[in-house]
């Protein structure tokens, strides 16, 4: 039944249906590998078996996605019902060999570079990244911690991601290696210091920090300093705490993510719980100001049971290591990426945003980041992935989401209102059943938007308008009449569809101008 259609339309009709979020396809590249390619929106998804990657409530939703448009008799033959790895190729970690010392030596690996990431040409030079004093910086991003961390500012200069300068405050320089990684990115600075260190912080530009990363001083090896296991293991994140407390205290208003080695030492960064307290209810935790140690041996305990987590969690982090080229047809991997909901969506259903963003933008949002509650569920902010169709959007939400390329390049030519005011409904259109009430459904270009039921059904009138916006002239837009509001083939009753560009010819007027 999704043969033939591309993800994007696939995974529009599995949220609309089974409120499941299809995020990823497996797709076999030039070389005959299979990998897991985040929302290739435009790809058309092939015949036969295709193997997808879902954000689902259970299990049995998963299995009901796979059944959909299978005849009964075929039932039996269900792939849930074996182990869904058999007979499927062997999915691998890519293995990037000694990418550094051959980095620029690749002119493949460098027009990559420039077209994906903030790119400098010129490199530069380790000491005119090493200032004395940042005092007076700000709206900058602070990195805590760690200095061999490439990974944390490449996925910063991903160039959909806005360009903040970032300063590492780290008690040793960065290595050759890890400076080898980082002299084609602008705007990084080093600071030599302790993050015990009021003057250190200070000095690292702490004042003025829009965001800050705090990064646990585990050493090589894992195993910890006896000082460190002194009050059963409390001072292990000692650091950070001190860091944490410091920086809120001089910016209460920046934003922080802290790594703890320990679980309850959560307790010293609020004051909002007990002693015996649950820690995975505790603010910091829930709302994602703090990451736990233990998470990634849970992500690497779950790998033996779930073989294709490792590839999924590969294509998440490291989304931009492969690209189109790698790939025949109409591959376009995706970035991971947050961004705040358009505006106009402010009060209306997730579905009305989900529609919007995978039809005219190419973006596959994944989940929201309720900045600021306004119902009972946390009095903090919180992420909430897959929502609910019917969850209203706050102007204050961010959307997770993959980011198409097209994405990037497209742009709406303009926004159409278009408005159901009455109707007349010939009596053969119910089969001589009178319904009750009547309402619409209202499409274009996989926007939909939905009228009340109206009573009258000999002659309705709705009264409704709705607006979408326009980004192909050869859009149609669709009103569908059904029985009540339950938009299903049983209660249908009727049609009327127009194309866009008839639309706009009989208005004479640009797009923005309708």
């Amino acid at each position: 039944v999704f043969e033939g259609r591309t993800f994007g339309q696939v995974s529009n009709l599995i949220y609309a249906k089974f409120q499941c979020t299809l995020f990823a396809l497996e797709v076999v590249d030039k070389t005959g590998r299979t990998r897991v390619v985040m929302n290739p929106c435009r790809f058309d998804v092939p015949s036969g078996v295709a193997y997808g990657y879902m954000i689902a409530d259970n299990a049995g939703m998963v299995a009901e996605v796979s059944r959909f448009g299978v005849p009964e008799e075929l039932h039996a033959l269900d792939p849930m019902d074996d182990d869904p790895a058999e007979g499927r190729p062997a999915l691998r970690v890519q293995d990037h060999g000694n990418v550094v010392e051959d980095f620029m030596s690749s002119e493949a690996a460098t027009d990559r570079m420039r077209r994906n990431y903030h790119f400098q040409d010129h490199p530069r030079h380790l000491l005119d990244s090493q200032p004395e004093n940042l005092e007076k910086l700000s709206g900058h991003i602070l990195l805590l911690g760690d200095a061999s961390n490439a990974f944390f500012v490449e996925t910063l200069r991903r160039k959909h991601v806005a360009l903040k300068k970032i300063v590492i405050l780290c008690p040793e320089w960065p290595s050759h290696e890890t400076w080898t990684r980082l002299r084609h990115f602008p705007g990084v600075y080093f600071v030599r210091g302790d993050l015990k260190s009021r003057q250190d912080l200070v000095r690292a530009g702490v004042l003025g920090v829009d965001t800050a990363v705090i990064i646990s001083s585990q050493r090589s090896g894992g195993a910890p300093r006896v000082s460190e296991m002194r009050g059963g293991g409390r001072l292990l994140d000692d650091d950070c705490i001190f860091a944490y407390q410091t920086i809120r205290k001089y910016s209460p208003t920046a934003k922080i993510i802290c790594q703890l080695r320990r679980a309850d030492n959560i307790l010293f960064l609020t004051a909002e719980l007990g002693r015996e307290a649950d820690i995975m209810v505790a603010p910091p935790f829930a709302s994602g100001i703090v990451f736990l140690s233990a998470m990634l041996e849970r992500l690497t305990a779950q790998c033996f049971y779930n073989r294709d987590l490792l590839n999924i969690l590969e294509a998440l982090v490291s989304s931009g290591s492969f690209g189109p080229e790698d790939f025949s047809g109409v591959v376009q991997p995706s970035e991971l990426c947050s961004q705040p909901v358009p505006r106009s969506f402010e009060g209306k259903t997730y579905i009305q945003l989900y529609q919007f963003l995978i039809s005219k933008r190419a973006t596959l949002p994944l989940g929201l980041y309720r900045n600021s509650p306004m119902d009972d569920v946390s009095p903090k902010p919180y992420v909430i992935t897959n929502p609910s169709p019917d969850l209203l959007i706050h102007a204050q939400d961010t959307v997770f989401a993959l980011l198409s390329p097209e994405s990037m390049a497209q742009v709406a030519l303009g926004d159409i209102v278009v408005a159901v005011l009455e109707g007349d409904i010939p009596a053969r259109a119910h089969s001589g059943h009178v319904p009750r009430s009547v309402s619409c459904l209202v499409e274009s270009e996989g926007e939909t938007a939905q009228t009340d039921s109206c009573s009258n059904v000999a002659w309705p009138h709705w009264n409704f308008a709705c607006r979408f916006s326009i980004m192909d002239r050869r859009g149609i837009v669709e009103v569908t009449v059904f029985e009540g509001e339950k938009l299903t083939p049983e209660h249908f009753l009727g049609k009327v569809a127009a194309p866009l560009h008839d639309l706009l010819a009989d208005a004479d007027a640009e797009p923005d101008e309708v």
